[in-house]
């Protein structure tokens, strides 16, 4: 009888010190993961701060420069007399040179009927000129008389592009546009110089929820998240995404009890070309142009933090429990 207790106490000592390894380990991971995840919300929000900050400030280099132009008496002159070649070879060279000056994809000059008549890429093979842009918002709401602000694939050169687009008058009456197109191929290759290797990737998702904008190629004029057949054959059809396949980007939430209260990040699982990955993911909205910015960063830092958890916390418990048995046998050695 006496044997089964002792054997019965020890199973149960085994028991107890078994399951205080697995507490002590998941109470430091909770704590350590937490303090982290605080920390991560904290950098990620810093990043997502610079990123918004850059890319408004991209822009606004280009928001003024069609409303200057429009000033200029040649866009005058070229609009009310379209015939006189002499003006339009001028204006194409003026064009070409404000494009080179300031980077701009494309300057160009449309009439009041939607029509090409000067532009940046005159040289080009696929220049602008003679090309019809009536159909495109942003000459329909520069021709009523306001800076217009658009974004799209480009007809002829199938790229994306961000447009700027502001009335040319004459005696009050709009008599043509001024447009400027913005490569953003640009916008993220100049990203990408600047912040150099990083652990976060970044998406600009459209009002009709198409990521335009990302470092990743092959997250860019995706939906996040499925969409119904409506909403996608509308997508696919439309003059903005020039009859791009719309494809969607699998993305989930995950829960974890890792996260502390208060964070404005959480966690997403994302489905692509490269796999599954977790990502910790926040979000702000641009005002100005619509866009929600996403910055997702890997979690290969907290992982790793992860992994030093469970060795000091496993180490520190065994440490412990060494001395506690050390410091036991030499009580009894003393009695």
């Amino acid at each position: 009888m006496n044997v089964r207790k002792i054997t019965a106490k020890r199973y149960f000592v085994l028991l107890m010190l078994v399951l205080g390894f697995i507490i002590t380990i998941k109470t430091v991971q909770l704590l350590g993961l937490r303090f982290a995840y605080s920390e991560l919300d904290k950098q990620s929000n810093s990043h997502l701060n610079h990123l918004i900050f850059y890319i408004e400030s991209t822009l606004g280099r280009f928001e003024k420069i069609p409303e200057v132009l429009a000033k200029h008496p040649l866009l005058q002159q070229v609009l009310l007399t379209p015939t006189n070649i002499n003006n339009r070879k001028r204006l194409n060279l003026l064009l070409e040179e404000v494009g080179g000056v300031t980077q701009a994809s494309d300057i160009y000059l449309i009439d009041n009927t939607g029509v090409t008549l000067a532009a940046s890429n005159w040289q080009s093979e696929r220049t602008f000129i003679d090309m019809d842009f009536s159909f495109r918002p942003y000459f329909q709401q520069a021709m009523e008389g306001n800076l217009a602000r658009y974004y799209a694939v480009g007809l002829s050169s199938n790229k994306r592009g961000y447009y700027f687009a502001y009335p040319v008058t004459n005696k009050a009456e709009v008599v043509g546009v001024i447009a400027v197109k913005i490569s953003i191929d640009e916008i993220e290759n100049q990203h990408k110089e600047a912040v150099g290797e990083s652990n976060y990737n970044f998406l600009i998702v459209a009002p009709d929820d198409v990521v335009f904008i990302s470092d990743q190629a092959q997250w860019r004029l995706k939906t996040i998240g499925a969409f119904d057949a409506i909403k996608t054959q509308r997508l696919r059809s439309s003059p903005r995404y020039s009859g791009r396949d719309i494809q969607t980007l699998a993305v989930e939430a995950v829960q974890s009890s890792y996260l502390p209260q208060g964070i404005s990040g959480s966690l997403y699982e994302i489905n692509d070309a490269d796999g599954n990955q977790l990502v910790f993911a926040q979000q702000k909205q641009m005002l100005d142009v619509g866009w929600r910015v996403h910055l997702w960063t890997s979690l290969e830092d907290i992982e790793q933090h992860k992994s030093f958890l469970t060795i000091i916390s496993a180490s520190g418990y065994l440490l412990i429990l060494f001395l506690g048995l050390f410091s036991k046998e030499r009580m009894r050695n003393a009695k």
